[in-house]
């Protein structure tokens, strides 16, 4: 929702005229979401590798693409935070337009890129503070489920100061200064199921 409490802005670019009348549709019936014209508002809904490119990261970026391939492309530029496949429904475009306005990241599950062992997914993060070990995985999954540190070292068979331990390497992989930021920053980043 943008920052006046009043439907979320967005900007559909790229496709044909059809499809971005379909979709308009499908926005225009969920009083949630206002289309606009040009390129401004508070999200874009982008069809296709052309028009994710010309977004420019300037704002969050749903890309809707025909296939793994395209969705591959799409991750590699700035600003995507979803990724969904061409024949998403209305509620699946609207889902992934409230993700990427809260800053999480969404991809359709059909397009294979939702898991944390993605090869996609792991490219696009290790320039970001690099790579998460199977274990800081672990502990971050349980601190997404909202655990304490005691609570992950019963179910990891560990002590607390090792989950400690792979707390703190967890939010500085990320550049989180939270475990709230961090498991937002994971999600957005594809290593954690939205």
């Amino acid at each position: 929702m943008n920052t006046e409490g009043g439907a979320t802005r967005v900007a559909i670019d790229g496709g044909t005229p059809a499809v971005r009348a379909g979709l308009a549709a499908m926005l225009a019936a969920r009083p949630a979401f206002e289309v606009i014209a040009g390129a401004g508002g508070d999200v874009i809904l982008a069809v296709g590798p052309e028009a994710v490119r010309r977004t420019g990261g300037r704002l969050p970026v749903v890309a809707v693409v025909d296939g793994r391939d395209e969705a591959a492309a799409a991750l590699a530029e700035p600003g995507v935070a979803g990724v969904l496949a061409a024949d998403a429904d209305g509620d699946q475009v609207a889902a992934a337009l409230e993700a990427a306005v809260a800053g999480l990241f969404v991809a359709s599950p059909s397009l294979g890129l939702a898991t944390a062992s993605s090869p996609v997914v792991r490219t696009t993060i290790e320039g970001e503070g690099g790579d998460l070990t199977a274990r800081e995985r672990e502990v971050l999954s349980l601190i997404a489920d909202g655990l304490p540190n005691k609570a992950i070292a019963t179910r990891l068979g560990i002590s607390e100061n090792t989950v400690k331990f792979h707390a703190g390497a967890i939010l500085a992989k990320l550049g989180a200064s939270s475990r709230a930021e961090a498991v937002m920053l994971a999600a957005r980043r594809g290593l954690l199921a939205v």
